[in-house]
């Protein structure tokens, strides 16, 4: 089977956006088409709950992360649901002085999350010194110069929201 019928089979035909081709289907375009289908889904499920209610609830898109779990491409959206007589509270929160944050829904763009190849040791040398600025803290750490720069910069972008975990033998 093609890899328009698996989706068509998968979420149903109808749920598929216009002009979806099967380029459009490859592992490099497949999130964007992913994203499209979230969105649709959302928009159709605020419009019906909306269409009853006389206080209107609004959708605003908080995140949308684009990362790699292997090979596989991974797609994670989400946002908040509030209702429209809050809309200057929630325009206070500042969402978007967060730089992962992305609330622009008309076009895809996600906050890509670049997994460096990194060892648990380095990384543990990392979390000993960030937040840092380049220049300051590493200079006459070899063991951090021993990173490469690019891995330092990749890592330091993520390292809050990095899972930790210990293994332990019982």
């Amino acid at each position: 089977k093609s890899r328009y019928e698996q989706l068509s089979e998968s979420i149903g035909g109808n749920k598929i956006p216009p002009g979806v081709t099967e380029r459009d289907l490859d592992p490099q375009h497949f999130p964007k088409v992913c994203y499209k289908v979230v969105n649709n889904q959302i928009d159709q499920v605020m419009s019906i709950r909306n269409g009853v209610l006389e206080t209107k609830l609004a959708y605003k898109q908080l995140f949308n992360f684009y990362y790699k779990d292997g090979s596989s491409p991974m797609l994670t959206v989400g946002g908040i649901i509030y209702s429209k007589n809050d809309e200057s509270n929630i325009s206070k929160c500042s969402f978007e002085k967060l730089d992962f944050i992305r609330t622009e829904r008309k076009k895809y763009e996600p906050y890509e999350i670049i997994i460096p190849k990194l060892t648990f040791r380095e990384m543990r040398c990392l979390d000993k010194v960030l937040p840092i600025k380049e220049s300051t803290s590493i200079k006459n750490n070899k063991e951090i110069i021993s990173i490469p720069r690019e891995l330092r910069k990749q890592y330091s972008k993520i390292y809050r929201y990095f899972p930790n975990f210990v293994e332990a033998e019982i």
